[in-house]
């Protein structure tokens, strides 16, 4: 069990590590001008705003997660 939360925590942070990269790039993007994201594969045009505030949310999220599971991998790891 604790090997499988070990690993649910690598991914985590890789996840949060990841999503902070795609903000700071949203961020250099919105600084630089850019109004809007094309993304032509999927056909979208994106706000950088809207990308920004989902880009927090999630990381928001992620970094909640990775806290929670090391609090609890050191609870567990005690008992």
């Amino acid at each position: 069990m604790k090997f499988s939360l070990k690993a649910i925590l690598v991914i985590a942070v890789i996840k949060t590590i990841i999503v902070s990269l795609l903000f700071i790039g949203a961020i250099v993007l919105w600084v630089g001008g850019a109004d809007n994201i094309l993304l032509p594969g999927l056909g979208l045009v994106i706000s950088v705003p809207f990308l920004l505030i989902s880009l927090l949310v999630a990381e928001i999220f992620l970094v909640a997660i990775v806290v929670f599971l090391r609090r609890y991998i050191a609870k567990t790891s005690l008992q």
